[in-house]
């Protein structure tokens, strides 16, 4: 649900992709989010030292939305108990958060309507 990274002029391009449901969040996107901030960690990591492949990171949503938040219908089964919306809401602020160290610069290209949450 995430299209591969992609580049453009020493930009990464991360592109959320489930435009039919206005790129709401999944909890197998959440996964593939985290993977992708892996491979930007790893590829900051090699290039420490050298030629940099990325500079800055773009993320935006795909088909006219940027984010449509989390998918209610999926994340109600993950908050059906306390341990369940802890252990989702712990997921996410771990993965934001290296997103957020990731040392490139972050934009995020919002077109259309984005909604989110969270503290």
């Amino acid at each position: 649900f995430f299209a591969p990274i992609s580049s453009s002029h020493k930009c990464a391009i991360l592109t959320l992709h489930n435009p039919s449901r206005r790129n709401v969040l999944t909890p197998s996107m959440m996964i593939d989010l985290a993977a992708h901030i892996q491979d930007l960690e790893n590829i900051c990591i090699k290039e420490n030292g050298g030629k940099k492949e990325f500079v800055a990171l773009l993320l935006r949503g795909e088909g006219g939305y940027f984010c449509s938040g989390a998918d209610l219908l999926l994340a109600r089964q993950r908050l059906a108990s306390p341990e369940g919306g802890a252990a989702m809401s712990l997921f996410m602020s771990h993965w934001t958060t290296r997103l957020r160290r990731l040392p490139l610069i972050s934009v995020a290209g919002i077109n259309g309507g984005g909604v989110g949450g969270g503290t």
